[in-house]
């Protein structure tokens, strides 16, 4: 019995070594390269808890009522989104690979761009996330998603860039990168990457019975970041215009302008005067991206810079008209 036994044992044994074998020769380089990646990401995506203090009798487990993600990034800042610190002003941090959990400070907090900024109490050598060149990326580009869906912990999802410059309605930013990478709540505030491991966008908003998922794009962050830590927040943008939804769409010549923004009155003296912008001109496209409606507008203003030049297309009288 005792042979029988060791020579099924020694059997069982082949097999599992020659399957785990196979497993291992049918990861190419490509996927060696993701193992890479994933791997260097430990120290670079972290857990974000926001807890109560006021209750000193509370169990420790009791005081955590929200949850989310984050990531360093330029500095050692952490990036989250506003909705997962809220109003809080405490702030944990939890970092894959270390013991202790970390408090935080909130240096920037912009609601309308749902994007909170972080630093850490205490000094710590972080492993910042680079950010890609999202020119080089177009549909169909694989990308991974990493964070803390459900509070369940680290957690890795994979698929395609299958959407971008996605609107998601009024009074919302209407650039999302839309992907088929599966996030969750807690998902939120953590990064969308390139399989190399590189920063597309900040995992915003996802639908789970549709299985999408939204970031915000890492390009328009890098132009708003520096004010957002000077100022806390983004300030209002000024173009010294007043303007309406544009809905004679019928007596406009060029079919696919149907919509835009009617300039009711341009104020002497502003950016917009000086660019030539009048009464009556309809804006269509601002910096290359078409404007349907006053919230397409608003987006692209905050989706640049105080003093920032960009080329604004109008029609004029139905004649098309680009000015700076």
């Amino acid at each position: 019995m005792i042979g029988k036994f060791s020579t099924i044992r020694i059997v069982l044994l082949l097999l599992f070594f020659s399957e785990f074998g196979f497993a291992q020769q049918n990861c190419d380089q490509k996927c060696k390269n993701l193992r890479d990646t994933i791997a260097r990401l430990k120290r670079s995506v972290v857990s974000v808890f926001t807890y109560d203090t006021t209750n000193k009798d509370a169990k420790i487990s009791e005081k955590f009522f929200g949850l989310g993600s984050g990531f360093f990034y330029k500095k050692c800042n952490i990036i989250t989104n506003s909705h997962v610190v809220g109003e809080s002003e405490e702030i944990g941090i939890s970092i894959p690979g270390t013991k202790k959990g970390r408090r935080a400070t909130v240096i920037a907090n912009d609601k309308r761009m749902d994007i909170a900024v972080l630093r850490l109490d205490k000094p710590y050598k972080c492993k910042p996330i680079k950010s890609a060149n999202f020119r080089d990326f177009a549909l169909g580009t694989p990308v991974i998603s990493v964070g803390n869906p459900m509070g369940l912990g680290w957690s890795v999802t994979s698929g395609i860039i299958s959407a971008d410059n996605r609107s998601l309605g009024p009074k919302k930013f209407h650039r999302y990168i839309q992907s088929d990478a599966v996030i969750f709540p807690g998902n939120s505030g953590g990064p969308l990457l390139t399989l190399s491991g590189e920063l597309l966008g900040i995992n915003t908003i996802a639908t789970i019975n549709a299985g999408l998922g939204f970031a915000f794009p890492s390009y328009i962050m890098d132009r708003i970041l520096p004010e957002l830590i000077s100022h806390t927040r983004l300030r209002p943008r000024y173009l010294g215009i007043k303007a309406k939804q544009n809905k004679n769409a019928d007596k406009v010549s060029f079919e696919d302008y149907f919509a835009g923004v009617k300039v009711a009155e341009v104020t002497k003296g502003s950016p917009a005067f000086k660019a030539g912008i009048r009464k009556n001109d309809i804006l269509i496209r601002f910096d290359g991206h078409e404007i349907k409606s006053l919230d397409d507008l608003e987006m692209e203003l905050y989706s640049h810079r105080i003093g920032s030049v960009v080329n604004v297309e109008a029609l004029v009288k139905g004649k098309k008209l680009e000015e700076s």
